[in-house]
């Protein structure tokens, strides 16, 4: 048996894959589905770079690379390159992002309700009533 066979036969289907590591991120500054496509494809060209996952709605990335050819740093500085910022996630973040979200919510809330008070001052409800409005 040669070693190009041995080889094939001892990774099978998988690949060298198999002693990639994986990096977690949460990505900053996308505005758009094209920013998350755009930084899968600028990462997944960089050598050692097996699989890169970019999730716009999340503002996270997950990349698998060799850790022999690439390294975490060159990986977030590419997306630096790129325009945006790189971190890992941070452990805290659930309560720091629900009172985000709890505080956006709130501010939505009090600048919807005055329009739909207008919306609803317009029509009428009751025509029972004997106002100019109603009748």
């Amino acid at each position: 048996m040669n070693d190009e066979a041995y080889r094939k036969l001892s990774y099978g289907s998988i690949g060298p894959e198999r002693m990639s590591e994986s990096l977690d991120l949460r990505i900053q500054g996308m505005s758009c589905t094209a920013c998350a496509a755009r930084i899968e494809k600028a990462v997944g060209r960089l050598p050692g770079v097996y699989r890169v996952s970019v999730s716009y709605a999340a503002r996270t990335a997950w990349i698998s690379y060799a850790p022999d050819t690439a390294t975490a740093e060159r990986i977030v500085d590419r997306i630096r390159e790129l325009g945006f910022e790189a971190a890992p996630p941070d452990q805290d973040d659930p309560e720091r992002e629900t009172a985000a979200l709890r505080l956006r919510f709130a501010v939505s809330a009090a600048l919807t309700l005055p329009l739909m008070w207008a919306m609803a001052h317009h029509y009428s409800f009751c025509r029972t009533c004997r106002c100019r409005r109603c009748s």
